[in-house]
């Protein structure tokens, strides 16, 4: 993909003010007595889009009890894609360079490599393994949900606040770890049933998706251990690890739809919109390393890294959506096209261009971040939000048209 120089931006999009994406710090309150007076406001840095990769809190109170919401909704057209694209495998993908001509389905290179089916009735030892780890993620997860209960229990018997705000952080942390572990035990079966059907690359992606959410169910434990102990420090250094930990499972969950969608497009040979759904599945997996890596500062107590990984995974995840969108744009360019609508499909074909640009600039930015060169991540950032920006205005101008 290559990136448009200055001056071209500044035609296609003379009105917009360049601005900065910044990063954010969430603080979270004191409360409780003596106790919450040891807890100092725990700075849990966010994303460079400002979203708490640690959890959109649901329920974030006086006790500093935030859980996470393990179930976020998927991104756009990402529920349907879930289980849909499973008669399609034992298909690899290459990529190539996208054309910049209109809706075409011929503008990249697909190589299919016919995967080893398993034969009917029979079961291999891979899907036994991965069944196996499914059942007892479940296991693990009826335990933990039993003493998110127990702990439940015992916090109504409290009569101070006191003494209910360590069970409820207790509760919701065990809670966590059932949420995880069920997820984990989803993905190992849907890994086995990928290598079933001969999708070699799906399946492997599977497992390390059921891998990272068990993970982050085992950081929960540790979080309700700690919370039972009442160690605020490790509290909040195992809470903001099992954060990120979850943020880099849903990042891989997203590079799973992704490479579920390519498949789908690979069977209608929309060439193009494949190539996009690879980049955005790479690049879900990419933000998920970050996320991975700023779990590992955390819990090792390393500002500098957590700070770089922190915001490079925000960045990365950035691109990854823009190219989720440049997807969803072509896709309705050539549902357009196909019924004659050449203005309309002109337009939503320049907002894909303009997402997967913008979505090259967040990327950079990301790899700038890491490498700690200031002046090209502040240049590629200015960059990533003006493209975004144009996107939204040749969307909007397409919206309009339509209607």
């Amino acid at each position: 993909m290559k990136i448009k120089n200055n001056n071209s931006m500044k035609k296609i999009i003379p009105s917009i003010i360049l601005t900065a994406s910044a990063s954010c710090n969430l603080l979270l309150a004191q409360a409780e007595n003596r106790l919450e007076e040891a807890e100092r406001a725990f700075p849990c840095s966010i994303t460079a889009n400002c979203q708490l990769p640690s959890a959109n809190c649901d329920n974030l109170g006086q006790d500093l009890s935030c859980h996470l919401m393990m179930n976020p909704a998927t991104p756009e057209e990402g529920a349907e894609a879930l289980g849909e694209g499973l008669g399609v495998f034992g298909k690899r993908v290459t990529t190539t360079t996208i054309a910049n001509t209109g809706p075409q389905t011929t503008g990249v290179g697909i190589a299919l490599v016919q995967g080893e089916r398993a034969m009917p009735g029979s079961q291999s030892a891979f899907s036994i393994d991965c069944n196996s780890k499914a059942e007892g993620a479940k296991e693990r997860a009826r335990g933990d949900k039993e003493k998110a209960e127990t702990a439940q229990n015992e916090k109504r018997k409290c009569w101070f606040e006191k003494s209910k705000a360590p069970k409820r952080r207790e509760a919701s942390a065990w809670n966590d770890a059932d949420s995880c572990s069920m997820q984990a035990s989803d993905f190992w079966n849907k890994a086995s049933e990928a290598h079933t059907q001969g999708n070699e690359s799906l399946a492997d992606l599977c497992l390390r998706t059921a891998n990272q959410y068990e993970k982050s169910a085992e950081y929960n434990r540790k979080v309700a251990t700690i919370a039972i102990n009442q160690d605020i420090t490790d509290f909040y250094r195992f809470l903001a690890t099992s954060a990120y930990a979850w943020s880099s499972a849903i990042e891989l969950e997203k590079a799973v739809i992704a490479l579920e969608k390519a498949t789908q497009a690979i069977a209608v040979n929309q060439g193009e919109l494949v190539a996009l759904l690879m980049q955005a599945s790479k690049q879900h997996e990419e933000s998920a390393e970050y996320f991975t890596q700023a779990a590992n500062a955390k819990i090792g107590g390393n500002i500098i890294d957590f700070d770089r990984f922190d915001k490079a995974s925000g960045y990365s995840q950035n691109s990854a959506d823009e190219l989720e969108k440049a997807s969803i744009a072509l896709k309705k360019a050539t549902q357009a096209s196909a019924i004659n609508q050449g203005e309309l499909a002109a337009l939503l074909m320049q907002a894909s261009k303009q997402h997967e640009e913008s979505a090259e600039y967040f990327s950079q930015a990301a790899n700038a971040k890491i490498s700690g060169n200031t002046t090209d991540f502040d240049r590629f950032d200015r960059e990533s939000t003006a493209a975004r920006q144009s996107a939204q205005q040749l969307e909007d101008a397409a919206n309009a048209l339509k209607r």
